[in-house]
């Protein structure tokens, strides 16, 4: 949202509060914010805190007094050229605040790259398509040669594009052009198994019960294992810390229930939803307290780079995405050699 635009849209909310109001009152316009839970913020007087929060730069923060605003508008009545007003604003703050950016969530058990899609390639950093879920590892093929993930109706399907090294889910094989349908609970894929030679590396598909439309995906591996001339996998430790959702419309938040987000520490139960529409959005569920950067929201909010999320008694990091790039074989080589 642009200067011209904050400008419009509190000039016209002021011209509204002041047509509500008899000629010779005072209105007061404060930046101080409410409580949602407060019955004596009025839906007239919650608004005049709007204003100078928008002109200050102070967006959550006016974003959260629109809500206060509207729901203190639920128990009375709020004068027809006010709530228009509050309702373009809250849209206009929305808009400047919502990021279409691939994002990571960031919490002291590790990273969650986000992915709302219906399919996705599973493999090293490709030059002929890109690769969703990069992995730096020697024992995957390209990603467009590797593994794909894909979602067709309710169902999740996984299947192997004629990877190098093969790979297979209990002892049977994936081959191309056979899909193989995920059920809930952990698929194991292992990478390069035979009858002699054990898994080089593990690609874990975990379908979560409270979220069937989605799947989260890590990797394990044994450390160690060299050709003796270069590391085939050096971003092991990242990669094994690292998570994967994929998802179609939302996914939950919980610590104790099996969702897509989940969380080592934080009160029980589902803590919140996110979904994707055209931006990242949170939905705290009424059970608990949610903040972004501070302050303290109670309806669904945009999620942009570099905010801070507490709820629930967990914090999160919220990080922009960045993808491994595309480096062709002989040049990793030699710079390894050279290392």
């Amino acid at each position: 949202m642009t200067t011209a635009d904050k400008l419009a849209v509190v000039q016209t909310l002021l011209d509204a509060m002041v047509g509500e109001i008899p000629i010779d009152a005072t209105v007061v316009l404060s930046g101080t914010l409410g409580h949602a839970d407060d019955k004596t913020n009025d839906a007239s007087v919650a608004a005049r805190r709007i204003p100078s929060l928008v002109l200050a730069g102070r967006s959550f923060e006016a974003l959260a007094a629109c809500h206060i605003a509207l729901a203190a508008a639920e128990g009375a009545m709020l004068q027809n050229t006010l709530r228009p007003k509050i309702v373009e604003l809250r849209k206009l703050l929305e808009r400047e605040l919502l990021t279409s950016q691939e994002i990571d969530l960031v919490s002291a058990g590790g990273r969650m790259h986000l992915l709302p899609r219906r399919s996705v390639l599973i493999g090293r950093p490709s030059s002929e398509r890109t690769v969703d879920v990069a992995v730096n590892c020697r024992w995957l093929s390209r990603g467009d040669r590797n593994l794909s993930l894909f979602c067709e109706g309710t169902n999740w399907f996984v299947e192997d594009l004629g990877s190098t090294n093969g790979s297979s889910i209990q002892g049977h094989a994936l081959k191309p052009g056979n899909p193989v349908a995920l059920p809930a609970g952990e698929t194991r894929i292992e990478i390069g198994a035979s009858d002699t030679r054990p898994a080089l590396a593990t690609v874990h598909l975990h379908r979560p019960a409270k979220d069937p439309g989605a799947v989260a995906i890590t990797l394990s591996g044994r450390p160690g294992q060299t050709n003796g001339k270069t590391d085939p996998w050096p971003s092991m430790h990242e990669d094994m810390a690292r998570k994967w959702i994929v998802f179609r419309e939302q996914v939950g938040i919980s610590v104790s229930e099996d969702c897509a987000v989940r969380l080592r520490s934080g009160q029980a139960g589902i803590l919140a939803a996110l979904r994707y529409q055209s931006g990242f959005w949170i939905v705290p569920s009424s059970r608990c307290a949610m903040q972004i950067d501070g302050v303290e929201l109670f309806e669904s909010a945009p999620l942009p780079v570099g905010a801070t999320l507490s709820i629930g008694g967990a914090n999160l990091k919220v990080e922009p995405s960045n993808p491994l790039p595309f480096v062709p074989d002989t040049v990793v080589e030699t710079r390894r050699a050279a290392g």
